[in-house]
């Protein structure tokens, strides 16, 4: 099976609207969960319809719930946008570039991304449960673009 191509360029994106349907869709979970904490589970359906209507496989929900999920140990809170804000915010761009990292292979990188919230076990969770949907994003021909912030790999180094 041929590798996805991803549909844009790996350049620096800030706005929701300037990603495909499926980043796009990512960041709008990824703020329904954290600004809904901690009641993130009710919105899990309204979570499973958006990602459904962007065109993610059927299984990416659960994965990307434990992945989100594992943020409830966070060292500190993630900052998350209002959903219907354009801007994308350097958290959500780093669990992004985190996911990205994942679906290349780059598990070091990841970790790194992560490393600033997350204890070990929790960042464990993160990398198994988002390797398990970013896998599930390949294998449906989503290919997942998001470079971090410079200062952002900076810092994990």
């Amino acid at each position: 099976m041929p590798k996805p191509q991803s549909t844009v360029p790996a350049l620096p994106r800030f706005f929701v609207p300037g990603l495909p349907a499926a980043e796009g869709a990512l960041v709008r979970a990824a703020r329904l969960w954290f600004r809904r904490r901690p009641h993130a589970a009710q919105v899990l359906p309204v979570i499973r319809e958006m990602l459904l209507g962007a065109g993610l496989p059927e299984a990416a929900p659960m994965p990307l719930a434990a992945f989100l999920g594992a943020f409830a140990a966070a060292r500190q809170p993630l900052r998350a946008l209002p959903i219907d804000h354009d801007a994308i915010g350097d958290d959500e761009r780093t669990l992004l570039a985190a996911l990205t990292a994942l679906q290349h292979y780059r598990h070091d990188e990841a970790a790194a991304l992560l490393d600033r919230w997350l204890p070990i076990v929790p960042l464990c969770l993160a990398l198994e449960s988002g390797g398990e949907l970013t896998r599930l994003l390949w294998d449906a021909g989503i290919a997942l673009n998001i470079p971090p912030h410079p200062h952002v790999l900076a810092a994990a180094e």
